[in-house]
């Protein structure tokens, strides 16, 4: 029986992490699940924005009555996120849609201790849903703090599948090459790259520093690499198409993300499957990404020297590099592979698609065996 769904979230053709992950389990779940994917949000200014979600607000009840769904999958992140969830979920059940919560923010768990009203809306919404998905361990013990962890399901991130890289002494570029994507944001280690990539080029160590995605923190971005000389080995390349990402993946000494926070980020998983060794701040779910192996290093955040002194461990050593690379592609293979997450997400809509039809108990039966037992 194919699987009706109500999925809600980001535009699908924006950027960023949660759109990705919700393109990708689109695509995982195959032909089990007829998904019918309400925007939720777009980039443009707030009243563009407000007009927006209260237009599809207005149009889900029709929309309810039109293709009976059996479930609903909402994609959540911060802020404005998680209010427009809060209402679109209390919709939900008002028409008997049973709904699932993805949770995808890095950023919510210290938003979370600073604001009362986020705590509210979390265990709100959580307590409301029928289940919640968390992208890992870390994150499934804190959203435990606002519903039963019995409503908690670990689903990690899928990406597409990938074939295997060449060893790293086959790759085309003719220098280490290192690469970042993601918002152009403090938050995201994008000052400290630039620290540690003036740091290697004093020392004479010949790469390429490759900076793609766009944000607030660019101009600052590109005066620094002009004041410091750098413009020959930083290159800020703008938001690029998977195949270009896949590219710099494919031929990179190594991803780096030295980012203050996270989730479970799609650049990494992205990494894991091309085989490519990923260098990452030891925060959120990242961690456990690596699941105690070594498909890369784990850094402090924040820490200028050792995010320089991981690069240049891997620019001096192809032997580790080849060797965290095969890890990464292990671990990508064993948990973030469309199979594997299709099996884990279809068994869940499957329950609770199953208990949305099983039929009421009749009544004057339970209560004909209740007078029989007295």
């Amino acid at each position: 029986m194919t699987i009706r769904v109500l999925m809600a979230g980001p535009a699908l053709n924006s950027k960023g992490g949660m759109a990705s992950a919700a393109r990708n389990i689109i695509s995982a779940v195959g032909d089990d699940c007829e998904i019918t994917f309400v925007e939720t949000h777009h980039t443009g200014s707030q009243f563009t924005k407000l007009a927006g979600f209260t237009k599809r607000m207005a149009s889900i009840p029709s929309l309810i009555r039109r293709s009976h769904f059996d479930l609903a999958h909402l994609h959540v992140a911060k802020g404005g996120s998680i209010v427009r969830k809060a209402l679109l979920l209390a919709l939900l059940r008002a028409h008997g849609i049973p709904t699932i919560c993805h949770f995808h923010s890095g950023a919510i768990e210290s938003i979370s201790k600073r604001s009362a009203a986020t705590r509210l809306l979390l265990r709100i919404i959580t307590k409301a849903a029928s289940f919640n998905i968390a992208l890992s361990p870390h994150w499934g013990k804190f959203y435990a703090n606002f519903c039963a962890e019995t409503k908690i399901k670990i689903i990690r991130n899928c990406v597409p599948e990938s074939s295997p890289l060449p060893v790293a002494s086959d790759r085309a570029f003719a220098r280490p090459l290192f690469f970042f994507a993601g918002t152009l944001v403090s938050a995201k280690g994008i000052h400290e790259l630039i620290d540690a990539a003036q740091g290697l080029c004093s020392s004479g160590i010949k790469f390429d520093l490759i900076i793609a995605g766009e944000g607030i923190e660019r101009s600052d971005l590109l005066s620094k690499i002009s004041k410091r000389d750098l413009a020959g080995q930083v290159h800020l390349v703008g938001w690029l198409d998977q195949q270009q990402r896949d590219e710099y993946i494919n031929n990179a000494t190594a991803v780096l993300l030295p980012s203050h926070f996270e989730a479970q980020p799609m650049i990494i998983i992205e990494a894991f499957a091309l085989g490519t060794p990923v260098i990452a701040s030891r925060v959120g779910g990242i961690p456990e990404l690596f699941d105690n192996c070594e498909p890369g290093i784990l850094i402090t955040p924040r820490s200028v020297p050792a995010l320089q002194g991981a690069m240049l461990e891997l620019i001096e050593d192809p032997t580790k590099r080849t060797s965290m690379g095969n890890v990464a592609r292990h671990l990508y293979e064993v948990h973030h592979s469309f199979s594997s997450t299709r099996s884990i997400l279809i068994d869940l809509y499957r329950t609770i698609s199953e208990k949305t039809h099983t039929p009421p108990e009749n009544p004057d039966e339970n209560s004909l065996i209740a007078s029989q037992n007295t």
